[in-house]
């Protein structure tokens, strides 16, 4: 997802560069739902945003390189480039996500270091395990994908067009054809290891058609559109506005019948479909409106593009790769801070990560981003010690820059409001008591972004009981929602929380307290497990985000048979 469009002789696309990060803040909008007490947006618009940079992808470098890749030579260079634009920034993201992850994670060391090399080498979209693929910094399975299309490009790039044509369908007749065997398979329910809905979410190979849509687009905006359109006419401004206009409510009228309708989870139930052809129609179907409408917002003619093209919102599109790879570090980090918000309603929480998101990015962009590649290219080209010397020269630059001080206090004043509006989360000495007996695995868990567990521990109170004692933080207001401990096997009830009951109900957000459960001797001597969960009258149990989790991930085995069995002796 790279950002600054390099076109060279070509005209600059500002109202794409701007959209870019239209796009990117759609993407920060759907990673705030269900935390900070927003409710989650029903039509996907991350979904959506993803779809928009891949076809945008394809776009700009059939733009670009169309006529650029002739030899060996350009091809390698094309590759060193992209390399040079996305790796680095990558790869300084995912070193902040590790940092990051020690203060609220419990890593699994037996799969982290080969999750850490297919995040070093781009490769974690094609595991099918969304726990691999969303490993680390979750947005770079992305970068993965965008790796793949990069690799193919110059074997896609068109000559002429009969050529063009033939390698485009070829493509996308051999992506059908894998799909159909897929759709097969996951039918029958063959392989079961994989995660056919993560498959067809993520997979590359099936993400190409989107980046195939956006090189046809891109195809004929350089045969047809660009080559035939007259210079801007006054006369005909408002035509192309409401092109615009015409183009983005198409999309959001297709967007909501496509929510509105279930269309995804129907194809997943018919007797043709699956749940991977499902899941895969739900983010590729608006690859062709997008196209569309990339073509009309190139032509820059309109009043949206006008505004699209001004120097700040083209500056956020020049820094929305940035943007992108780092908002989603900083939501999750302050999200799982121990803290207590206090008074600070959700929304401003989320401005303020959306400031902090803004000046990191500018950071980023100005220390990471340009510099490393420029340093990068110059090694390619030249490999002199003079490369490094400029690479040092525009770091000292950057640091003494008018947008360097902007983005500190971008980053500096939303952490102070933050600060200042939370009370200290110093936790009772029985909340601190319970973490410091609670193994790791167990510590900071999220319950679908309303309760966060901090820590349990298990007590044998007696001959007939154990005290099982959960320490819990307060995300959100529950809405009702209980705890409910379960047998695992026949799901029977074991017991529940009653004296804090009313805790969780009217306690504030951010609030730290011990939950105690009184389990009988008699009923723990039948179960394998015990699993905690939140749930209500009419209400679906809560998703746990990580940890030992049941099979549908809706509850967290805090006890297991060989613990049950040890404190039973």
């Amino acid at each position: 997802m790279d950002n600054k469009l390099p076109l060279g002789d070509r005209r600059p696309l500002d109202a794409l560069t701007g959209l870019r990060f239209v796009a990117a803040a759609a993407v920060f909008l759907h990673h705030l739902g269900g935390k900070f007490g927003i409710e989650p947006n029903p039509y996907s618009i991350g979904a959506l945003a993803v779809t928009f940079f891949f076809v945008l992808s394809g776009f700009i470098l059939t733009y670009v390189y169309h006529d650029r890749l002739n030899s060996p030579t350009d091809v390698r260079r094309f590759w060193f480039t992209r390399f040079a634009r996305i790796w680095p920034l990558h790869v300084v993201c995912l070193i902040i996500a590790i940092c990051t992850m020690f203060s609220w994670s419990a890593f699994d060391h037996r799969e982290t270091w080969w999750k850490l090399l297919t995040n070093l080498v781009l490769l974690q979209s094609w595991i099918p395990d969304a726990g691999w693929a969303f490993s680390f910094n979750v947005v770079s399975w992305t970068i993965s994908t965008e790796a793949f299309f990069y690799l193919l490009f110059p074997a896609l790039c068109f000559t002429d067009g009969r050529q063009f044509w033939l390698r485009a369908f070829a493509t996308l007749g051999m992506v059908g054809t894998t799909m159909y065997i897929v759709n097969q398979f996951a039918q029958q329910s063959r392989f079961g290891q994989f995660d056919f809905e993560v498959v067809g979410h993520l997979n590359p190979l099936f993400r190409l058609p989107e980046f195939c849509i956006g090189m046809i687009a891109g195809y004929v905006f350089v045969r047809r559109i660009s080559k035939s359109d007259p210079l801007p006419d006054r006369n005909r401004r408002w035509t192309d506005s409401l092109h615009e206009i015409v183009c983005l409510a198409m999309i959001a009228i297709a967007s909501w019948m496509f929510s509105q309708y279930r269309v995804s989870i129907l194809v997943a139930q018919s007797d043709w479909g699956s749940v991977f052809l499902g899941s895969w129609l739900r983010v590729t179907w608006p690859a062709i409106p997008f196209g569309i409408t990339i073509c009309v917002f190139a032509r820059s003619r309109g009043i949206l593009s006008t505004w699209l093209s001004s120097p700040l919102i083209v500056y956020l599109g020049e820094i929305s790769y940035s943007f992108y790879m780092i908002h989603f570090l900083v939501i999750r980090q302050v999200f799982h801070a121990v803290l207590s918000y206090g008074e600070l309603p959700g929304w401003a929480i989320a401005a303020c990560c959306f400031a902090v998101s803004i000046g990191l990015s500018i950071s980023l962009y100005r220390f990471v981003e340009v510099p490393a590649k420029q340093s990068l290219l110059n090694w390619y080209q030249a490999g002199t010690r003079a490369a490094f010397e400029k690479f040092q020269a525009s770091i000292s630059n950057a640091i003494f820059s008018p947008l360097a001080v902007i983005s500190v206090a971008l980053i500096a004043v939303p952490i102070a409001v933050l600060a200042t509006s939370a009370r200290e989360a110093e936790a009772p000495p029985s909340v601190l008591a319970v973490i410091a007996d609670t193994r790791p695995a167990l510590r900071n868990i999220d319950f679908g972004g309303r309760i966060k567990l901090l820590g349990c521990r298990a007590i044998r109170t007696g001959p007939k009981r154990v005290e099982l004692q959960l320490a819990w933080a307060k995300r959100v207001d529950p809405d009702g929602i209980r705890i409910v401990l379960l047998q695992d096997g026949n799901g029977q009830r074991i017991g529940r929380g009653t004296d804090n009951r009313e805790l969780f109900e009217t306690s504030a957000v951010g609030y730290q307290f011990v939950d105690t459960v009184q389990l009988p001797i008699n009923r723990l001597k039948q179960s394998d497990s015990v699993v905690v969960n939140f749930k209500g009258k009419d209400q679906p149990a809560l998703t746990v985000d990580r940890g030992p989790r049941t099979a549908n991930r809706r509850g967290l085995i805090v006890l297991t048979r060989g613990e049950i069995k040890a404190l039973l002796e």
